[in-house]
């Protein structure tokens, strides 16, 4: 395996209303962002970067422990630190194009080596994954514990419009690449220990399942499995797919370049995501504001 260790762009910043779990592990499966939708130099779905705060000085290791492909960082921090990740790790490795190498879970319907875990060997760090492409950024909030769990209800967005490539759904984005990578809904499953069974029952049809019946895969300790709706509407998304396992595993969803409106009203498709949290985190008591 490979071992980089890395200078890093140190900077101060407030991250405002964003909450992500200070914890010393994080676990992520990392989203597929179509590399069509860009209006500036750099391919869609980049720059990426992880961003990391650590309550005190700290070594901390970023690792794909399923992976002998993806070298391992190494980083001694002391303050909020920002690390461009495409710099260090494959991306947009389009359709069959060696997709192995990209830390990204695709191909769909299949198991990958590309969990990524973030650790910190000392004090306590919050984590962000931030796709800071202009017209197409989003920034994911890792939730450390919070975020492990056996037994997940995915919830997806059905207000905005569906994930287009332009204003009448039917072109590529501007400057996009070729061959053609569109947008869709995924859901991204990473398992943090061997053997682990996953049941998934979509509540669609996805690809290449039916909806309301469960499959089983096997995971092994930081594999990875990524779900994909059947097309790109937004009737199709997989809001209510339950996920259950007999061991820990952490689920990210995603709904790329999607709409308020869709159609040519103003505005911008952008990119919506998230890590999801089990139902014994989600309680049954909430406040509405």
């Amino acid at each position: 395996m490979k071992r980089f260790v890395i200078p890093i762009i140190v900077f101060c910043t407030l991250f405002g209303p964003l909450a992500a779990q200070t914890d010393t592990a994080f676990w992520f499966a990392v989203p597929r962002i179509t590399p069509n939708h860009t209006c500036d130099n750099p391919q869609g779905g980049k720059p990426v970067y992880l961003t990391i705060a650590p309550m005190g000085p700290t070594n901390v290791t970023i690792d794909f422990p399923a992976s002998n492909i993806f070298p391992k960082i190494d980083t001694f921090i002391t303050t909020t630190v920002r690390i461009r990740l495409d710099n260090y790790y494959k991306y947009k490795y389009i359709n069959t194009e060696k997709p192995t190498q990209s830390i990204e879970c695709y191909p769909h319907d299949s198991i990958q080596n590309k969990g990524m875990r973030i650790r910190s060997d000392r004090n306590y760090i919050t984590v962000y994954y931030e796709i800071d492409n202009k017209c197409n950024r989003d920034i994911f909030a890792l939730k450390g514990i919070n975020s492990l769990g056996t037994s997940f209800i995915v919830p997806f967005q059905y207000d905005s419009y569906d994930n287009r490539d332009g204003n009448n759904g039917n072109v590529p984005l501007t400057n996009y690449n070729t061959p053609y990578d569109p947008p869709f809904s995924t859901i991204d499953i990473v398992a943090t220990e061997n053997n682990t069974l996953v049941t998934i029952i979509p509540s669609v049809d996805i690809e290449n399942h039916s909806a309301n019946i469960p499959f089983t895969i096997t995971l092994q300790k930081g594999q990875t499995y990524s779900i994909r709706a059947k097309t790109r509407k937004r009737d199709d998304h997989m809001g209510g797919t339950k996920i259950t396992s007999n061991k820990k595993i952490a689920v990210t969803i995603k709904d790329d370049s999607v709409k308020k409106g869709g159609g040519n009203t103003n505005g911008s498709y952008d990119l919506q995501g998230d890590q999801n949290i089990p139902k014994n985190i989600t309680g049954k008591n909430y406040i509405v504001m």
